[in-house]
């Protein structure tokens, strides 16, 4: 024979041509693996079966393992007395069991079993019937004489611890130059964006795009939180299951090496749901993985409140951040902070090879206008002076009037002595007293002059008068 577990049976009869007979049927338990958007489920993950076929209890029997390359290996599966069987399959493995035409069956993926951040999504045949039960996890059919597929459809999904969701980048501003307190009500603008070519959910993370800060928060930070790309990929998976059936694309078979091959026969309209969703490949997301690199600049704006009279220079500086999200194959995301550098310096000039920093300090120059000196008041034209009224001529002084030589003292005359009289008689007539001397002449006017010598000569004179007088009395006596 050719190959039992397609379903036929080859064989060659001379040369009169070949003649194909129909093999007894084979069962096909496939894996089928699906990620939330932005995620990619791991593929070497193991998922555990239990196939029940109580007609081959306590039997083991060949079976064939195909691989997600494609490539085959012949196996062998032991049937407990109560004809059930365990194995394993990994993303895209498949597992064939031959010879089990009329056969009843059952294929369970216990949940319990089930890798770290994967759930069952669901479980279909093909061609279309047998019956899943989601609470048991189970597929349940009969084999006819054709063979039958089952596969196990699981998704995976990861999430961030809740402490680790949430990254701050720091951001300072500090004032150089003239000035370097802060003026009330001055501040300054920053802005956060993602650098060109990242991760297109960058954008999604930052939960203020600005930052401000003042004299009063003169550090801050830019905060970016993790937890919305898992918002994103909600948002799209739901997007997703909105979708009518009619509306997409018919899934097409990859033939080894990832080529698209023919497309898919049509559904059957008997199709359970189940084996609708179990059919249907994952859509690509709308936007790029979760994980990767996530790279944000941070740049300063612009500022305000400044006094009148200073010129802030605003500092050019660029700073880019870089956060690495992992994911760790078990349901689990981290993000971290690899990187913090500055590109460009306070000029805005390339820094090669970038420096490493620890936050994003702004340092802007103030320049602040030295104090007006006053102009000086313009000095008042003086009024011309008025010509000084010519002097009077001088009034002569009037020269003193000498004074008049004292008058001599004119000594007493003695009264005359009484001659005694005839017969004796002491008290006889007295005798009569001489006539009294002239009146003195007057000086004569002294002339007003103020020549100095006139008046010597005038006092000179005066004074020989009065001694002339003098002895003219003194001779009389």
């Amino acid at each position: 024979g050719q190959d039992v577990y397609d379903g036929r049976f080859v064989s060659y009869l001379g040369n009169n041509g070949r003649l194909a007979l129909r093999a007894p049927a084979a069962l096909t338990i496939a894996k089928q693996v699906e990620a939330a958007p932005g995620l990619t489920a791991p593929q070497q993950a193991e998922f555990a079966f239990t196939l029940s076929i109580p007609a081959k209890a306590g039997q083991t029997v060949p079976v064939q393992r195909r691989a997600a390359d494609g490539a085959t290996a012949a196996e062998s599966l032991t049937f407990s007395p109560a004809g059930e069987a365990a194995f394993t399959l990994r993303a895209g493995e498949a597992l064939t069991v031959p010879d089990v035409q009329g056969l009843a069956y059952s294929v369970t993926e216990p949940a319990a079993a089930l890798p770290l951040g994967f759930a069952l999504t669901g479980a279909a045949a093909e061609p279309a019937g047998g019956t899943f039960t989601a609470a048991d996890a189970r597929f349940s059919g009969a084999m006819g004489s054709d063979p039958v597929t089952v596969t196990f459809t699981n998704t995976y999904t990861a999430a961030f611890d809740p402490a680790g969701a949430r990254i701050e980048l720091p951001v300072a501003k500090e004032l150089s130059g003239d000035r370097t307190g802060w003026a009330e009500g001055e501040s300054y603008t920053f802005r956060i964006a993602p650098a060109p070519g990242t991760n297109p959910n960058a954008a999604r993370l930052p939960v203020q795009d600005t930052l401000t800060l003042s004299a009063a928060r003169p550090a801050g930070a830019f905060t970016l939180d993790l937890s919305r790309l898992l918002d994103t990929a909600r948002a799209q998976a739901a997007s997703h299951a909105a979708t009518p059936e009619s509306a997409r694309p018919e899934p097409q078979a990859q033939q080894p090496g990832g080529s698209a091959g023919a497309a898919a026969p049509a559904t059957p309209e008997s199709a359970t749901a189940e084996t609708a969703r179990a059919r249907r490949q994952p859509q690509p997301a709308a936007t790029g993985a979760i994980t990767g690199v996530y790279a944000y600049r941070i740049t300063e704006q612009s500022g305000t409140g400044a006094p009148a009279g200073d010129t802030v220079t605003l500092d050019a500086t660029v700073y880019e951040a870089q956060i690495t999200v992992t994911d760790d194959g078990a349901g689990g995301l981290a993000a971290e902070l690899t990187a913090f550098t500055r590109l460009r310096d306070a000029q805005g000039n390339a820094l090669t090879p970038p420096q490493d920093a620890v936050q994003a300090l702004f340092v802007n120059t103030v320049a602040s206008a030295p104090a007006p000196t006053p102009s000086p008041r313009p000095t008042a034209t003086p009024q011309p002076t008025a010509a000084p009224a010519p002097s009077a001529a001088p009034v002569p002084t009037a020269t003193a009037a000498p004074t008049a030589a004292p008058t001599p003292a004119r000594p007493a005359t003695p009264a005359p002595t009484a001659r005694p009289g005839a017969g004796g008689d002491a008290g006889g007539a007295p005798t009569a007293a001489p006539a009294a001397s002239p009146a003195p002449t007057p000086a004569p006017a002294v002339p007003q002059t103020a020549d100095a010598f006139p008046l010597t000569l005038l006092g000179a004179g005066a004074a020989l008068g009065a001694l002339g007088l003098a002895l003219l009395r003194k001779h009389r006596r």
